[in-house]
């Protein structure tokens, strides 16, 4: 069969039932296994016991996650390729585009020192609050609304690298940095705001 890890993000939950599961063929699978019960695995059959969180996809791949951000209360955010799985308290929840998602490509998660919650889509900046996602166009441009890191300087601005250039958010308002306006160029690979401030 083939080589495989499991990982239990959360274990605990009231045991309901058992699952098995077969792994086979040559190739090496790496699993996260979101479930609420345990995991036992012989002779290349993996067992469920317990309660999946989502009864209909257990298993994620490692591969499924491209970045993992713990917020200050401890709530666990995971993007994944489904949409982006929230774990806290034992209990968890997948958002997709029917929580308010403009895309299931999340570049970036961001906690501001508010505690706001942001996300640097492939489609614009999203804030997570109330259990809804809201979207900020930063342009018409879909490259400049390609947003992929986010920081914040130190009078509470956020700074965003897109696609084509940086821009500033503040205010509800944006405002574009680009070459023409003295970067090297359009194509800014990440950024760092220091202890002074400085870009």
């Amino acid at each position: 069969c083939a080589s495989f890890h499991i990982i239990s993000v959360y274990p605990g939950a009231v045991i309901k039932s058992t699952t098995s599961y077969e792994i086979s063929g040559g190739a090496s699978w790496h699993y996260v296994a979101v479930v609420g019960g345990t995991v036992s695995v012989q002779n290349c059959t993996v067992t469920l016991t317990g309660t999946p969180a989502f009864p209909d996809t257990t298993f994620f791949r490692v591969s499924d996650f491209s970045n993992i951000f713990e917020e200050k209360n401890g709530t666990i955010w995971m993007h994944t390729r489904r949409g982006l799985l929230s774990i806290s308290g034992g209990s968890s929840r997948l958002y997709t585009k029917k929580d308010g998602l403009s895309t299931l490509t999340v570049n970036e998660i961001y906690q501001d020192s508010k505690g706001n919650l942001w996300f640097a889509t492939a489609n614009g900046l999203s804030r997570f609050q109330d259990g809804q996602f809201m979207t900020i166009n930063a342009s018409t441009d879909p490259d400049e609304n390609t947003i992929l890191t986010i920081r914040e300087d130190n009078e509470g601005s956020l700074w965003l690298v897109t696609g084509k250039g940086i821009k500033r958010y503040a205010n509800g308002k944006f405002e574009s940095y680009k070459q023409a306006d003295g970067l090297s160029d359009n194509v800014v690979q990440t950024m760092i705001i220091d202890r002074e401030g400085s870009i």
